[in-house]
């Protein structure tokens, strides 16, 4: 027991280390005589120290993990929801520029056109994606408005592509703001719902 005292009493200038109450404890054990009341009362408190400072430490590392995967999840579903507001408004903004030429009597360029085309084949793939991925990261509202604009879509049938377009103009457009309020909704619930989470782990 002094033997250990004295090892333990000589390190008392460094930081203190778990390591340094192990050894404290090993010595204890290997001492001829039996242990005392007092050696047991020692060393229990020495362990229950020891596993209280380990309980603190895992406590604050699982704290700050459970945060950091909220806070990720919340940029996944930010990231969601602006690819495709930003998709529809590309939709919008194709039957707007054709609509508008046909209207006005003029002809837009074939670059232009070709840009035009492009722009609004990967929006509808965006679109199609973000619904055929479904509730995973988005909410059910958005779902739901997703899939019955792309319903809307297909029960489409003008016998003229301008009613077409029109048709297809104020539907992307309808949906735009719908899903631009339901993006608001949702991420601003789910800020809310991280902090409340993380506070009630605390």
């Amino acid at each position: 027991m002094n033997e250990a005292c004295s090892i333990y009493q000589s390190r008392r200038a460094y930081p203190i280390k778990i390591h340094n109450f192990c050894y404290c404890i090993c010595l204890l054990i290997k001492t001829t005589r039996m242990p005392t009341t007092t050696d047991i009362t020692l060393i229990a408190a020495i362990l229950a120290f020891i596993a209280s400072i380990i309980g603190i430490i895992v406590s604050g590392y699982n704290a700050r993990f459970r945060r950091y995967a909220l806070e990720k999840w919340w940029e996944k579903k930010y990231d969601a929801y602006s690819i495709i507001i930003d998709a529809l408004s590309d939709m919008v903004e194709y039957y707007r520029k054709n609509i508008e030429a046909e209207e006005e009597g003029y002809t837009i360029s074939e670059t232009s056109l070709k840009s035009l085309q492009e722009q609004w084949l990967n929006a509808i793939h965006k679109v199609n994606k973000a619904t055929s991925m479904g509730a995973f990261l988005i909410s059910s509202d958005a779902e739901e408005t997703l899939r019955k604009l792309k319903s809307d879509f297909d029960h489409i049938n003008s016998q003229y592509w301008f009613d077409d377009y029109i048709k297809q103009w104020d539907l992307a457009d309808k949906c735009l703001k719908e899903l631009t309020i339901i993006a608001r909704k949702d991420l601003v619930i789910s800020t809310r719902s991280t902090l409340n989470k993380t506070k009630l782990k605390k």
